[in-house]
């Protein structure tokens, strides 16, 4: 009997909390907005793969209509892929390209509301990629060590010490304490991890051995900062001075560079110093100012060429460059660009009113502060924004819906009516951008002339180049093509386009780059394009392999390839570069008896990274290639700092 009292009192209260919630009585609206509860890359972190996805989790669900490219949005980033996990309310940023090396980006979430409508307050994010260091570079001549450079980091990754060998020293061993430094720098670091001192080398001095007191000096840099981490001084010395003592009060200097900021962090004045043509060492071989309005915003940029007559700089006559002035919305856009001759107009004073005016741009943007319009004008009286203003020209920027730039215009004439800002304003050009469902952007192509029937926006336009991008179903790139005539048809964006290059990329299942982007800038033997003979070129600080063995002399003359081939790996890193002199005794190219000139192999770590590099020039005894006694011209190998 108890147990039945127990169960009816449950489902009592069960019926009783859930008429209260139908009646109306449930939690209040949410009125509060979503806020960011964590981000990776961490805001200001460094040392950030150039791979990256970033991933910001919020407080609470997000409407999805407002998780776009255009909310998020990465500064010199064109095309991501976005993607929101609703169980941790975690949205994914997938750049279309990989980010590039020992470079700063900034994110701005911009527009994002949860599911109640509740907008969260615009946020920017900063964050910098790295690229691994060398912390070793040796190479080789006909099989032995010709010269080598060591690098040495600290633990943060911070170059401390570089040096470059080229002499093993009086014990002829490599790699030894007495090993030749020819160049070779030091660098001092701060606990914040600002570079304050950089001093530069030229040999080990009397006793031959580097990083010793005796090294010879060719030259030190030293940089202060202040407590808030802003260089407020630069100096470069090349002369250790009368008493011939480098690091003393009277080394001379060769260019300085002095800062100062108000109590935001906001520069104010720099003066440069140098050496004049007397090679005497002035502190103020120029100088410049910034001007700032309440909010923060850059007001004005000022280059002073003189003192004036008190010879007193920042005062009422010194004699003033070309200067610019901006002008603010309340959104912090810049709406008027002015730039001034620096006369003092005829008050005499500078920064008035009547100062000299050369020209001026004026910006208009939409309610998205996306930009929309450009007006350039020149003054022809030297006053600003009167009458006698001319238009020189204008550029427009349409966008689609998701804020993608589409289409940039620009206009040089106003056309036979005489009327800026109308229908028959004459085009000078226009660039148009086309996107994939993803906003992935998949085709730039810049028209500069009216084709044939001299008609603007017509299919007959003429076009300097355009850009064609492809991108797997994840939003990773796959290749780039660039077109540079529109071919016999003379109509663009059809099959006979003329290809002027293209770039291949080999990314793994999460769109990192297994490969190193490869560019090809030729068609090969057979003339056609996106076949396996196309001529490469190596990028990104990658040697020409295919020139290095192909430009081989042979009795004071110059042998060249007539083909050439690549090897991949799995991962399609290029692991053998083989130059051919000529396509043997049956003529065709590609087939077992193609005569070999040399080849270049290349030795990859786990990660893909290319460590070694050797160089072959012959056959060996047995006459045979790609066998162990092939002869080894040249080689290098890198060693990885991390």
């Amino acid at each position: 009997m108890g147990d039945h009292i127990r169960l009816y009192r449950l489902w009592v209260m069960f019926f009783v909390a859930f008429g209260i919630g139908a009646c109306g009585g449930g939690s209040e609206p949410d009125t509060t907005p979503p806020r960011i509860v964590s981000v990776n890359p961490a805001d200001k972190a460094i040392r950030v793969s150039a791979t990256t996805d970033i991933k910001i989790v919020f407080s609470e669900p997000l409407d999805p209509a407002t998780v776009t490219t255009s909310t998020f949005s990465i500064d010199g980033i064109v095309g991501a892929r976005l993607s929101i996990d609703d169980r941790t309310h975690t949205v994914t940023i997938r750049p279309s390209e990989p980010l590039l090396f020992d470079a700063t980006y900034k994110l701005t979430c911009a527009g994002v509301k949860d599911k109640a409508g509740n907008e969260m307050q615009k946020t920017t994010l900063t964050f910098s990629t790295y690229k691994k260091a060398v912390a070793k570079y040796v190479g080789y001549t006909n099989g032995l060590v010709s010269n080598y450079s060591m690098a040495t980091y600290d633990i943060d990754g911070r170059l401390i010490r570089w040096a470059g060998y080229t002499d093993p020293g009086p014990d002829g061993a490599w790699f030894t304490t007495d090993d030749v430094a020819g160049r070779h720098d030091s660098n001092i670091w701060d606990e914040r991890g600002n570079l304050i001192r950089q001093v530069y080398y030229v040999n080990n001095g009397a006793d031959g051995v580097s990083w010793t007191a005796d090294d010879g000096v060719d030259g030190y840099l030293v940089k202060h900062f202040d407590e808030n981490n802003n260089l407020f001084e630069q100096l470069s010395y090349f002369d250790p001075g009368p008493d011939n003592l480098w690091f003393t009060s009277d080394d001379k200097k060769g260019s300085g560079y002095k800062a100062f900021y108000d109590a935001n962090g906001k520069l104010l004045r720099a003066v440069s110093g140098g050496i004049d043509s007397n090679g005497i060492y002035v502190d103020d071989k120029w100088h410049a100012s910034y001007d700032y309005e309440v909010k923060g915003n850059r007001t004005r940029e000022t280059f002073h060429r003189q003192a004036g007559g008190d010879g007193i700089w920042f005062t009422d006559d010194d004699e003033v460059s070309p200067y610019t002035a901006y002008v603010y919305d309340v959104n912090g856009n810049i709406i008027r660009e002015i730039d001034y001759t620096g006369s003092h107009g005829l008050d005499g004073k500078l920064f008035t009113p009547d100062d000299g005016v050369s020209s001026h741009t004026s910006f208009t943007f939409d309610a998205n502060n996306k930009k929309t319009k450009e007006i350039y004008y020149a003054t022809t009286d030297g006053v600003d924004q009167d009458s006698n203003d001319r238009v020189r020209g204008y550029s427009s920027y349409t966008y689609n819906g998701n804020g993608k730039l589409t289409k940039i215009t620009h206009y040089g004439d106003l056309g036979n009516d005489g009327v800026w800002f109308n229908a028959d304003d004459g085009v000078r050009s226009y660039t148009v951008n086309t996107y994939d469902d993803n906003g992935n952007r998949i085709r730039e192509i810049s028209f500069n002339g009216a084709g044939k029937d001299g008609i603007w926006v017509t299919a007959d336009d003429t076009a300097y180049d355009y850009t064609a991008k492809t991108f797997d179903i994840h939003g990773n790139q796959l290749r780039t093509v660039s077109y540079y005539d529109a071919g016999a048809d003379g109509l663009w964006l059809t099959q006979d386009d003329k290809v002027g290059g293209y770039i291949l990329y080999v990314k793994d299942a999460m769109g990192a780059d297994i490969r190193i982007p490869k560019m090809y800038i030729n068609p090969g033997a057979d003339g056609i394009w996106f076949t396996r003979d196309d001529v490469p070129a190596y990028s990104s600080g990658f040697n020409n392999e295919t020139g290095l063995i192909c430009n081989e002399y042979s009795g004071g003359l110059i042998v060249l390839c007539t083909h050439s081939s690549d090897i991949t790996d799995s991962k399609g890193n290029i692991t053998r570069t083989v130059g051919y002199k000529n396509a043997g005794a049956d003529g065709i190219k590609y087939t077992p008896d193609d005569v070999v000139l040399g080849y270049i192999e290349t030795i990859y770590d786990a990660q893909g990274n290319p460590v070694k590099k050797n160089r072959y020039n012959g056959a060996g005894g047995d006459g045979a290639w790609f066998t162990g006694d092939d002869v080894l011209f040249s080689a290098y190998e890198i060693n990885l700092a991390y």
